[in-house]
């Protein structure tokens, strides 16, 4: 093996590397959610290769390269549907925190009331019966 290969092995262990820390990595785009592969070749010097991936896929490098990888198409569409389950775990959450605070406040609101009546006397009852005559 000679120090090209070597060179170029090294180069994919980093990019395999970079690639697993996606989000991580200071090469990932958040805006596209893409991993900037041409930024990442030219910040190691390696524009032939930039040269010869944009022959090969087209140009914008990034977006045309990934684009066609199965399963980064799959990746993307797995992490847009979790983000969307997310936003709408994060949307019950906060119904249930508002009908909850609602529900406090209720129960507050009732326990006054209930206490406020327990403090006024109320009046003795008398028991009244049906017999017309009366008792001695």
């Amino acid at each position: 093996m000679n120090a090209s290969d070597r060179d170029l092995e090294q180069l994919l262990a980093e990019l395999q590397k970079e690639v697993g820390r996606w989000e991580d990595s200071q090469y990932h785009v958040a805006e596209e959610d893409l991993f900037d592969l041409k930024r990442f070749l030219l910040d190691r010097g390696r524009q032939d290769l930039v040269s010869t991936l944009e022959s090969l896929y087209g140009t914008p490098l990034n977006r045309a390269f990934w684009g066609r990888l199965l399963p980064y198409r799959r990746l993307r569409r797995v992490r847009l549907e979790l983000a969307a389950r997310q936003q709408e775990q994060r949307e019950h959450q906060a119904r249930f925190l508002r009908s909850y605070v609602e529900f406090q406040r209720e129960l507050a609101l009732f326990l006054d009331r209930l206490e406020r009546e327990e403090e006024t006397p109320r009046p003795a009852l008398r028991i009244v019966s049906d017999d017309p005559s009366p008792e001695e």
